[in-house]
């Protein structure tokens, strides 16, 4: 199992993220004023479907890189918009 630093971690969520179309997509150092996570990485899907893709992907190539698997949730709010978080 490989241990990723948390800005290359940050950066292989990044590429996963592209590589299924993400767009809007920014990455927030955070570890200075939260304990919670020294990286978010924020992104859009053009739908529901494209959400879930993009998450999965990032899960997926993280396993090819030898981390560990990140579990993710998803939420469907009642405007119809979706939203997912993976930690990691």
């Amino acid at each position: 199992m490989t241990v990723l630093a948390g800005w290359q971690r940050a950066l292989e969520c990044t590429r996963a993220a592209l590589d299924r179309k993400a767009y809007d997509l920014a990455v927030l150092e955070t570890g200075r004023i939260s304990s919670i996570a020294d990286y978010f990485v924020i992104c859009n899907g053009r739908s529901d479907t494209q959400v879930q893709a993009i998450a999965e992907g990032i899960e997926a190539h993280l396993a090819r890189q030898g981390c560990d698997r990140c579990p993710s949730k998803a939420c469907r709010a009642r405007s119809g918009c979706s939203w997912t978080t993976a930690t990691s």
